[in-house]
């Protein structure tokens, strides 16, 4: 895989909004992106949400210049469970669990949650994600998702 190359790993449609989760992964970083179903194309990015780091963590947050790029950011190293990095995720061992009433969308390895992405109303959408550990544009820690 070329340094910007990026792979699919998982994708998965809600089953009753035009709605669907890709989760993508590059040499770098794992996210995942909620999106628009347009008939048979995915639309615009609703939500990104920031799974892990593969490499070490930068010190600085250069998110916002990574994103204009057009590449996906990597989390700071403050925000990090991991600020050394992780492994690549096997995507054999990813699910994507949609709530029965269309409200969030998770992605889970072997049944251990990696990240949610929940409609708090309409105009607001929430992504939460099991690595990191402090509030960020890219992710809010997993365990502020029941406090919501």
């Amino acid at each position: 895989m070329d340094d910007n190359e990026t792979k699919v790993l998982i994708t998965s449609q809600s089953p009753s909004m035009p709605l669907g989760i890709i989760v993508e992964e590059d040499n770098s970083s794992t996210h995942a992106y909620l999106v628009k179903i347009e008939g048979n194309s995915v639309g615009d990015v609703i939500c990104p949400v920031w799974i892990r780091n593969h490499v070490k963590a930068p010190e600085t947050d250069s998110s916002i210049a990574v994103m204009d790029r057009g590449e996906a950011p990597l989390l700071p190293s403050e925000y990090c469970s991991h600020p050394e990095g992780e492994e690549k995720l096997n995507s054999d061992d990813l699910e994507c669990l949609w709530a029965d009433d269309d409200t969030a969308v998770a992605v889970s390895e072997k049944g251990d949650m990696l990240c949610v992405i929940s409609f708090i109303d309409h105009a607001k959408v929430v992504a939460y994600s099991r690595d990191c550990i402090k509030e960020h544009d890219l992710a809010l820690p997993l365990s502020m998702f029941n406090k919501v």
